[in-house]
């Protein structure tokens, strides 16, 4: 990790604040998507101390919401209500791959019977209704 990652200095009063982003996975859970936190200090070598602790503890709450699974309840939440506009990709990457190993590909049989009922029409998809 470089020197002074997440670490920002406030402009006016010098002070150094801890911005991280938080990981997708656990966002949902952890209520917010971003830690902009002061870490009290105008000193740097004093502020990256206070961030490394404080990251420390940032990741072991992140690493419980993944073990808990209470990351998989908050999505399980917003899938529930429909809500799916605010997904996360990650959270969209990982509802689409637990649908398709559920999903078996369809046999030879089932996609000759498919070509068979389904009109000739329809086979090459919808067309435009308005020009």
């Amino acid at each position: 990790m470089p020197a002074d990652a997440y670490l920002r200095k406030h402009p006016e009063t010098g002070m150094f604040y801890l911005n991280k982003r938080v990981p997708v996975d656990v966002a949902a859970a952890f209520g917010r998507a971003k830690v902009l936190e002061s870490l009290n200090k105008k000193d740097r070598p004093e502020a990256r101390k206070r961030r490394n602790i404080r990251l420390g503890e940032l990741e072991k709450a992140f690493g419980e919401l993944r073990r808990t699974g209470k990351a998989e309840q908050a999505l399980a939440e917003k899938v529930a209500r429909r809500d799916l506009s605010k997904l996360s990709r990650a959270e969209l990457e990982r509802l689409v791959t637990a649908t398709m190993g559920t999903c078996s590909p369809p046999s030879h049989q089932a996609r000759q019977r498919t070509a068979k009922t389904v009109p000739s029409s329809l086979r090459n998809g919808p067309k435009r209704l308005l020009g």
